[in-house]
């Protein structure tokens, strides 16, 4: 640790790496010369760490970029949407263009051998009913059907205003 006496003896070193570092051009000291070297010599301590100190500084100073205009600078507009989630893509199973909802009309209405529901929409996705809540009655073609995301990452279909059924997105018409 260092007194308060040795603050002068810092600025020296300090003011001589800076003269070193200006005084060496890196055309006139050659190929192998670094200002560097010359805090090897300085004797105190103290005064040979500002010395590094002060060539690395200088050597920071002189790679970093210049600052950005203003005009190139983002505005409070392209920071509106900073902390939000990013958008979502396409998922192959679910709602096109991450929305976390979907109104779709029904081509094809169908069940499978267990009197689970399915259905194929006019953009030929199709879904199938995925718990066992019994449907009593099933929708007709050309009927709407919202199709929700659930809070969990499963999806609801919502089959009329008053039932919802646990439903995915397969590949072809469950057997």
């Amino acid at each position: 640790m260092m007194g308060r006496g040795s603050g002068a003896g810092l600025t020296a070193a300090l003011a001589a790496a800076l003269a070193v570092a200006a005084a060496v051009p890196a055309s006139a000291a050659g190929a192998g010369a670094d200002p560097a070297d010359r805090c090897l010599e300085i004797a105190d301590a103290g005064q040979r760490l500002a010395c590094f100190e002060a060539v690395q500084r200088s050597r920071h100073e002189a790679a970093a970029p210049a600052a950005a205009p203003a005009a190139a600078r983002p505005g409070p507009e392209a920071r509106r949407g900073f902390g939000l989630p990013a958008p979502r893509l396409p998922r192959r199973h679910g709602p096109v263009e991450g929305e976390d909802q979907v109104t779709v009309r029904l081509a094809e209405v169908g069940r499978t051998h267990d009197r689970m529901l399915w259905f194929r929409t006019t953009d030929g996705a199709v879904w199938s009913q995925d718990d066992p809540t019994l449907v009593e009655i099933a929708p007709r073609v050309d009927a709407k059907v919202k199709i929700r995301r659930s809070a969990l990452g499963g999806y609801f279909c919502d089959m009329t205003r008053w039932q919802s059924v646990r439903c995915r997105r397969v590949e072809a018409p469950p057997q």
